[in-house]
């Protein structure tokens, strides 16, 4: 059986060899974060069937309380490698949840989290995204660059903490392989894109570039996806619960 305890107990020693005194707080924090951890991971442990428990992986196992050492600080977080652990423990379900995943969700932040939820909620698993570039007004002079990428409302619409930073978080979550950024695509419905276009942070990009003459601008419509890889992530971890 998994001893969240023992963990616990273990961590707090390596922070006072490391640290020294003054750490009791911090210690009373970790004991406490741990016996709370276990009992959840009981309680959702009595979710399943007793003829279809099983031992998880040693390997996922690992992964997942070493994740659930960084996320100390944010619920959503600990219930998602709680659901990953979980459903390793389900002979229903074990065969769906690879080792990678907790991997993966060690490199998210909370914000990333909402998002996944957000788009595994969206018709079809896809959503508008922009890109503003900028090209010369001389009709001689060829070519454009990208002064802004990867513009959305997700981050509002999704209840980011941190909205504003979209943009990396997408950035990340396509380097996870979760999500597929195109420019190449677009929806046909160009309904889709009033609303982004209309956002205030993109009307004043596109302004500043024009109070130059010799500059034009231009909104090049794109298309996020859940990938193949994305959507089983989610049904993994229950991200969708």
């Amino acid at each position: 059986a998994i001893n969240l305890g023992q963990l616990g107990g273990s961590t707090t020693g390596l922070l006072n060899a490391i640290f020294g005194r003054g750490l009791d707080t911090l210690s009373l924090k970790l004991n406490l974060y741990w016996d709370q951890t276990q009992k959840k991971l009981l309680q959702k442990k009595e979710a399943i069937p007793p003829e279809e428990r099983q031992e998880p992986s040693i390997g996922i196992t690992k992964t997942v309380l070493d994740g659930l050492t960084t996320a100390i600080d944010s619920e959503e977080l600990q219930d998602l490698f709680l659901n990953l652990l979980c459903g390793s423990m389900d002979k229903r379900t074990a065969d769906g949840i690879l080792p990678s995943y907790a991997e993966i969700l060690k490199q998210m932040c909370p914000d990333e989290a909402r998002l996944m939820r957000y788009f595994f909620s969206l018709p079809g698993k896809m959503g508008p995204i922009l890109e503003v570039r900028t090209a010369s007004t001389n009709p001689d002079k060829k070519g454009w660059t990208v002064a802004q990428s990867n513009l959305s409302l997700f981050g509002f619409e999704a209840n980011c903490s941190f909205p504003h930073n979209a943009p990396i978080y997408l950035d990340n979550l396509q380097r996870l392989g979760l999500i597929n950024l195109s420019f190449d695509q677009s929806f046909t419905d160009e309904k889709r894109y009033q609303q982004l276009e209309n956002f205030i942070e993109i009307q004043q990009i596109k302004k500043a570039i024009e109070l130059n003459p010799n500059r034009k601008c231009n909104l090049k419509h794109g298309i996020m996806k859940l990938t193949i890889f994305g959507e089983s992530f989610c049904k993994a971890c229950k991200i969708s619960e």
